[in-house]
């Protein structure tokens, strides 16, 4: 009997508490509000309909535009089914919602609506934003492009949502104001999401839709020129460069292979952490073998070709002319030059040894990677010795005779022969001379290397350097004041100046009016002109004709 009365007490109760499921089942929206829409200064409206057993109670909510705090809305009809909320610019965005509750206190809520402009602009977004995709540590980009039918302002806003979460955040980042915003890619950062909010003054407002931070697969490696055999004479240096490129940094790292090895071993000769090594190149390193590692900070890795250490093949330089010591006085420059030819490019270095020194090192005066160097004279330098080292372009080299810094005795340089003035016709050719002499202060001769440098009004005629100066064709452009500088060890003197005069042609044949014509028998002595000179012959004969003379011995 006992047993039957539980059972029935069971029964009753399972009853009542489905009778209780079903009566708080709770108010079931059946038409959800549309945005608060109206033009600015009017009055928008929004309405919920929905269904309950029993009495409904309402309370409207808003919240500003991407805030987070619901506050109760104190509107009209803000505690009924339809709210009143005059539209105003500042409550463009403004959210709302409707919390509806019944009887038994069960409550449901609207979806949330907006306050919009009547009147506001439309907004197209032509382009969305792609993925923020960048390698840790690097920079990612996302940009919009928009449009408002107005023709108005657009303003944007970046958002940000982290992983898990289900808040926008305003975004602090680069360009978070603008179409295009910079995001920095961490670890801590993959999977965020990011939106730009759009707006006009009237408001307009799009968003576009939501990208992610992404990391960008490994960067590769391109090797754009690989290296070369290390190629150098014995007790030189020969080197090897590779090119690379990544859009990750990279590292570099040389190993060598003895002869005869099947190991590699990490260099540590100069540059070996480089694009470039240096290796020194003995007998005992002739065939041994090197090769570059290349790696991104990711683990991305690529290895350079196996380039081999070698003599250079035999070339031929050719010294024509050996540099004389390099001469002048104490506070001049003196200079040495040395002469070579090749069938290969050359280099040229210079180098240098102190007095009572053993050791030679790389001069840095001017020219001392040229042919010609410049060395200014001190007492100190006085005694130095230099020499040049000529390199071909496979690395053989040849080295010049040694010469000595020597301090020039006092010199004096004297003008012998100054140039002289010319008026002829153009196309003419023409020869200007000068000569020059040096003395030592004792006033003994020497023989001495004059340099010479002709000029033309006042400017250095290029390639000029001798003591004749030749025009073969005159022209116009080569009329003016020449004079010539002559210079031994520094010390200088200057020609006098001669002129050139060009003449066309055309001017000595323009001789005037017609003269008067004269009585017969009536003789005149002739005026020499140009034009005169050149029918020199002609009027001669008819003098003869006429007067019976005799042809002149001499004409001047």
């Amino acid at each position: 009997m006992k047993k039957v009365w539980i059972g029935a007490l069971l029964a009753v109760l399972v009853i009542a508490l489905s009778l209780a499921a079903f009566a708080d089942a709770g108010p079931e929206i059946t038409h959800q509000p549309s945005n608060i829409e109206a033009a600015v200064g009017e009055t928008g409206a929004a309405t919920v309909v929905a269904e309950s057993s029993g009495e409904l109670q309402y309370q409207w909510y808003y919240r500003s535009a991407n805030g987070s705090a619901w506050q109760a809305s104190g509107m009209s009809g803000a505690q009924t089914d339809t709210i009143r909320v005059p539209v105003l610019e500042r409550r463009f965005g403004q959210q709302y919602k409707c919390v509806l509750t019944d009887e038994q206190g069960i409550s449901v809520e609207t979806d949330i609506i907006e306050v919009v402009n009547a009147e506001r602009s439309s907004i197209t977004i032509s382009e969305q934003p792609g993925d923020i995709v960048a390698r840790l540590g690097g920079y990612g980009t996302a940009a919009v492009t928009a449009e408002a039918d107005t023709g108005a302002e657009l303003r944007y806003k970046w958002y940000y949502k982290a992983v898990n979460s289900e808040s926008w955040k305003a975004s602090g980042f680069a360009g978070s104001d603008t179409p295009a915003i910079t995001v920095q890619v961490t670890t801590a950062r993959l999977g965020q999401q990011y939106k730009c909010v759009i707006t006009t003054a009237d408001g307009g407002r799009a968003e576009t839709v939501p990208v992610q931070v992404v990391k960008a697969e490994p960067a590769g490696i391109t090797i754009i020129s690989e290296p070369t055999d290390i190629t150098a004479g014995i007790g030189s240096e020969g080197t090897a460069t590779v090119v690379a490129e990544s859009a990750a940094p990279l590292s570099y790292k040389w190993y060598f292979k003895g002869v005869n090895k099947t190991s590699w071993q990490a260099s540590g000769f100069a540059g070996c952490d480089t694009p470039t090594i240096t290796v020194p190149v003995t007998t005992s390193r002739l065939g041994q073998q090197y090769k570059c590692v290349i790696t991104t900070d990711e683990g991305v890795r690529v290895e350079s070709r196996v380039v081999t250490v070698s003599e250079p093949d035999p070339c031929v330089i050719t010294i024509e002319k050996q540099p004389g010591d390099i001469v002048a006085a104490i506070g001049k420059k003196g200079s040495a030059t040395v002469t070579a030819s090749s069938d290969l490019a050359l280099s040229y270095k210079w180098y240098y040894k102190s007095v009572n020194s053993s050791s030679w090192q790389a001069s840095g005066f001017a020219g001392c990677a040229t042919d010609t160097i410049t060395v200014p004279v001190t007492a100190a330098r006085i005694g130095q010795q230099y020499k040049c080292v000529i390199t071909a372009a496979n690395g053989a080299s040849k080295e010049t005779d040694i010469i000595t810094v020597r301090e020039a005795a006092a010199l004096s340089v004297e003008i012998t022969r100054n140039p002289c003035s010319f008026v002829t016709l153009s196309g003419q050719p023409i020869q200007l001379d000068a000569a020059a002499k040096a003395s030592a202060a004792d006033g003994s001769e020497g023989q001495y290397e004059i340099c010479y440098q002709w000029y033309r009004n006042d400017v250095a005629v290029e390639g000029a350097t001798d003591s004749t100066l030749m025009i073969l064709s005159l022209t116009q452009e080569d009329a003016g004041s020449y004079y010539c500088v002559a210079s031994v060890n520094g010390v200088t003197a200057t020609s006098k100046t001669g002129t050139v005069e060009v003449l066309e042609l055309s001017e000595l044949l323009d001789l005037g009016e017609p003269e008067e014509p004269q009585e017969p028998n009536e003789l005149r002595e002739p005026e020499l002109t140009a034009q005169s000179l050149i029918d020199l012959p002609e009027e001669t004969d008819r003098a003869e004709e006429a007067l019976g003379t005799e042809e002149p011995d001499v004409l001047e």
